[in-house]
């Protein structure tokens, strides 16, 4: 129940809060981080994705020896592997829980430790 005493006192506080606001900036992505349609070697089939992590793409590969190049981040040297590797699973909303390996070295990624 809210009383009297209670109203002035979130009353007061809501006025004593600073203003926030809730317009949103309009951001433009740089022109060198854009998207870029090129040209790739033979023999590299249509629809898999290649991640070349020492320069920051990754590359869509798509019909007629062409890939679309994006800009990503790629972790941190010495935790990720190459190789080939499949997707086994594509969902809209996936369940992700982090790895053994990634609780041991951070243990704030643990989402059982409360």
């Amino acid at each position: 129940m809210l009383n009297r005493r209670h109203f002035i006192a979130s009353a007061g506080a809501a006025i004593a809060a600073p203003t926030v606001s809730l317009a949103k900036e309009s951001y433009t992505i740089p022109e060198e981080h854009m998207p870029v349609n090129v040209r790739i070697q033979k023999g590299i089939p249509p629809g898999e994705i290649h991640v070349d992590p020492n320069r920051y793409y990754l590359y869509w590969t798509l019909e007629k020896r062409r890939a679309i190049r994006y800009v990503v981040g790629v972790g941190k040297r010495g935790l990720y592997e190459s190789g080939t590797f499949t997707v086994g699973a594509k969902k809209e909303w996936p369940s992700w829980k982090p790895t053994e390996d990634m609780i041991e070295r951070n243990p704030y990624y643990n989402p059982d430790s409360g």
